[in-house]
């Protein structure tokens, strides 16, 4: 019997990991995902801390072996990827995506934090649940 389309198709997701960016900062280590991810979420619920104009870049890597890279643009080897003028109040959401997936995860702002900047990373990825024909 086959299998129905779409039946057995959802995401898979990482657990949340906070990354904490101290007062006066632009970086802290990287966060581990547990494996490679498509889609890495970034999250900030309260932006307050973060100094005017500034600027975020996410190094990433696949795996523990590979030194962590900058994230370039998909299709603009030249340009890396930012997301300038971050918000100052309230809160931000980024959706990262990388055709190789990010296991390792940082987040480097361009200017110092104001105070603690706290973020929450997840990764998801498309997944196929593998159940034999019944």
């Amino acid at each position: 019997m086959a299998s129905e389309v779409g039946k057995n198709i959802g995401f898979g997701r990482s657990d949340l990991q906070t990354y904490t960016i101290p007062s006066g900062g632009v970086s802290t280590e990287r966060v581990d995902l547990g494996r490679p991810y498509a889609f890495i979420i970034i999250m900030c619920a309260n932006a307050d801390d973060i100094a005017a104009s500034t600027a975020m870049s996410i190094n990433v890597s696949p795996e523990e072996d590979i030194i962590l890279h900058n994230l370039y643009v998909q299709n603009s080897p030249n340009l890396i990827w930012s997301k300038g003028d971050l918000p100052t109040s309230n809160s931000f959401y980024c959706l990262i995506s990388d055709a190789f997936g990010a296991r390792f995860v940082q987040p480097v702002f361009d200017t110092a934090t104001d105070g603690v900047v706290v973020l929450q990373i997840v990764g998801y990825d498309p997944t196929v649940v593998n159940q034999p024909d019944r």
